[in-house]
C-alpha cells in the first residue's frame, strides 16, 4: 500500500535521494491488465500501472542468492513489477521451481526491458532474498539480452545455470 512503500522508500533512502534530486517517486498502488498471448504458464499478468504504461524499461536488479529460484538477477528481478501482495499468490500459483521459472520468462516477454544493470558491487549469498551475507564483487553487470546477462551471473556465482529454474526454462 502507499504508507508501506513511502515508508520503504524512507528506510532504503531512496526518499531522500529522490528528494534531492527533484523525483517523485511512485508510491500508487494502481495495476493494469496485460495479456500474455504466447505465454507457457501464463495468459495474463497485473503489472503496476507505471510499468505497464512506460515507454522504456531499464532493470536495475541486485546480484545475489535466492533460496527458491538460486539466484537474483535481472530476470528474477521483474517479479517486483507484480503489485504487493499478488506476488504470494503467484508462489502460491507456482510451488514448481520449473513451473515458478517458465513464469519469469513469461514475465520477462511480457514487460520486455530495454536494459538491465545488474549491481554486483556489493553482492549477497546466502538464503536470500532477506537472508544471507554481504559480499563484495566489485563488479557492474549490464546487457540488453537479461537472460544471457543472468547466465554470466550464475557463473560469477558459481552457480550451474540449469539450478536456476528461469534460466533452465
Amino acid at each position: 500500500n502507499p504508507g508501506q512503500t513511502k515508508a520503504l522508500y524512507r528506510v532504503s533512502g531512496l526518499a531522500a535521494v529522490c528528494e534531492e534530486e527533484g523525483i517523485t517517486a511512485y508510491t500508487g498502488c494502481e495495476s493494469v491488465q496485460r495479456p500474455v498471448p504466447d505465454g507457457r504458464v501464463v495468459h495474463q499478468f497485473e503489472l503496476l500501472r507505471p510499468v505497464a504504461e512506460a515507454d522504456l524499461i531499464i532493470d536495475l536488479p541486485k546480484f545475489k542468492t535466492h533460496v527458491m529460484t538460486g539466484m537474483t538477477g535481472a530476470c528474477k528481478n521483474l517479479f517486483g513489477v507484480i503489485p504487493g501482495l499478488q506476488k504470494a499468490e503467484w508462489h502460491m500459483r507456482f510451488p514448481d521451481k520449473g513451473r515458478f521459472g517458465d513464469m519469469l520468462i513469461d514475465l520477462l516477454e511480457t514487460v520486455q526491458p530495454a536494459f538491465a544493470v545488474v549491481d554486483a558491487v556489493v553482492g549477497m549469498d546466502g538464503d536470500g532474498p532477506a537472508g544471507g551475507r554481504p559480499h563484495p564483487v566489485g563488479l557492474l553487470l549490464g546487457g540488453e539480452d537479461l537472460p544471457s546477462l543472468d547466465l554470466a551471473a550464475a557463473a560469477l556465482m558459481g552457480l550451474d545455470p540449469m539450478a536456476v529454474p528461469y534460466l533452465e526454462a
